[in-house]
């Protein structure tokens, strides 16, 4: 899709029809693959605004029941059940606390992002905000997907339909089978030159990080997208 059309209608669906300057950032550690099941073992949050981070951090999970870590999983983020036994903390005081910040946040119309984030980190932070606390839903046009971003960026014939949201769009998005087309946090990161920014590629897959990295990849990505623009301008 051509990246300008792509950033103006992505922009037209953020409040204020702009790109946000202000969001939050969730990334999650999973037991597993499927979100329909997993359960999430590290939230991971990145607090912008005005395009500046304001905080980052990452929380563990102690569940009050053993969860089983998928051999797949593990070998990604290396969270073992010891270490969340010994540094989590349990989900019913954790999630709460997050939910009301989703809340905050809602009200100053504050956006979400996250890589990846409307194919699967979304379903299961909605599914433990039922569980553990007040229930929260997204807004189909309260999220950006990094990863859906780049992804349709390098996508011929993907455009928006009129009738689309973001959550629409990037779900059509993460249902094309491309060959050739890459968008792991990790590639981008590469392609994006993210490394001249501190971004180690090796300490990626911690949620903390992965949720860091993520904003960095979110303006580096508007900034060259930016400059294709202006070149196409008359």
């Amino acid at each position: 899709m051509d990246v300008c059309a792509l950033l103006e209608e992505v922009a037209r669906r953020c409040p204020g029809g702009k790109l946000p300057t202000s969001y939050i950032i969730l990334d999650l550690e999973t037991t597993g693959l499927d979100p329909q099941h997993c359960r999430a073992l590290q939230y991971g949050v990145c607090i912008v605004r005005d395009n500046v981070v304001v905080d980052t951090w990452a929380a563990l999970l102690n569940y009050p029941y053993d969860v089983v870590i998928s051999a797949e999983a593990a070998q990604v983020h290396k969270i073992t059940p010891a270490r969340l036994k010994a540094e989590g903390v349990p989900p019913g005081e954790f999630i709460p606390t997050l939910t009301d910040m989703f809340k905050k946040a809602r009200e100053n119309g504050v956006m979400f992002m996250g890589h990846n984030f409307g194919a699967f980190d979304r379903w299961i932070i909605e599914r433990d905000s039922s569980e553990f606390g007040d229930s929260f839903r997204f807004g189909d046009n309260e999220f950006i997907d990094s990863g859906g971003l780049v992804k349709a960026s390098q996508l011929v014939h993907m455009d928006f339909h009129a009738q689309d949201t973001l959550a629409s769009f990037f779900t059509r998005v993460r249902d094309v089978r491309a060959k050739g087309v890459r968008w792991s946090l990790s590639w981008c990161a590469e392609q994006f030159r993210l490394v001249e920014q501190g971004v180690d590629i090796s300490k990626l897959h911690d949620a903390g990080a992965d949720a860091r990295t993520v904003h960095l990849l979110y303006q580096s990505f508007l900034a060259g997208l930016d400059e294709q623009c202006k070149e196409q301008q008359p």
